[in-house]
């Protein structure tokens, strides 16, 4: 793997501040198959937050755009020693050096695939660390273990009834706990997920008919606006 390469072991914390995107899901996991700890820091966190969590996470490297390494360059100043991937391509002359996501792919596809067993008690180890949104002060992180996400997974997927037929809309950030167990949730039974961004109830309600959406989690304030929104009578009876 492209991380192994860049020097991430056992619980070096790796963050991600990423719009919901296939790249987002992979690092995730990517980093949790080193044995780090991967942190979502949720994309509507300004850069003096993201550099809290940084500084408080203690992170060894971040992925992100290259609009957003950019938006964040005075803070990430204070971070000489971090790595930084861009998801989406780089300029060679960047300064401090960015990371390109598809040269690491490329690193880890030339590596001996056979990679270490992680150590006993890996599901005691943190897997990883979810911050609050810092609206009432700087952002707070809540660790959670291996053990704890698989735990969850299994107990959300249970109480649902999710099966491999499940269609998953993820409309929470993943930086969020609930958003987060989309995924798992999802992972657990072998469903489907689909990965999007919130812009309006019309929106998601096409996204959901488009895709044949069979469950979603939201905070009350956008169930609020779903339920006034005009659903395609399809999506209605899908979900």
């Amino acid at each position: 793997m492209g991380l192994r390469e860049l020097g991430i072991r056992r619980h070096d914390r790796v963050a991600i501040y990423l719009n919901k995107r296939i790249e987002a899901v992979v690092a995730a996991l990517a980093v949790s198959l080193c044995g780090g700890i991967f942190v979502n820091c949720n994309p509507l966190l300004k850069g003096r937050q993201v550099r809290q969590i940084l500084a408080d996470c203690g992170a060894r490297g971040l992925i992100s755009s290259r609009a957003r390494l950019q938006s964040l360059d005075n803070h990430l100043n204070r971070f000489p020693d971090m790595f930084r991937i861009a998801v989406d391509g780089i300029d060679r002359d960047d300064s401090p050096p960015v990371l390109c996501w598809r040269d690491l792919l490329v690193a880890g596809g030339k590596l001996d695939r056979g990679l270490a067993r992680p150590e006993a008690g890996v599901d005691n180890d943190v897997a990883t660390i979810f911050y609050t949104s810092g609206s009432t002060g700087a952002p707070k992180g809540v660790v959670v273990s291996h053990r704890n996400l698989v735990v969850g997974a299994h107990s959300v997927a249970e109480y649902l009834e999710n099966t491999a037929e499940d269609c998953i809309l993820a409309l929470l950030p993943l930086g969020f706990d609930a958003g987060f167990s989309q995924l798992t949730t999802a992972f657990c039974v072998g469903a489907r997920v689909i990965l999007h961004d919130y812009i309006s109830a019309a929106d998601t309600a096409r996204t959901c008919d488009t895709h044949g959406v069979t469950g979603l989690t939201a905070v009350p304030h956008t169930f609020s606006q779903l339920l006034r929104a005009d659903w395609p009578q399809r999506a209605r009876n899908n979900l």
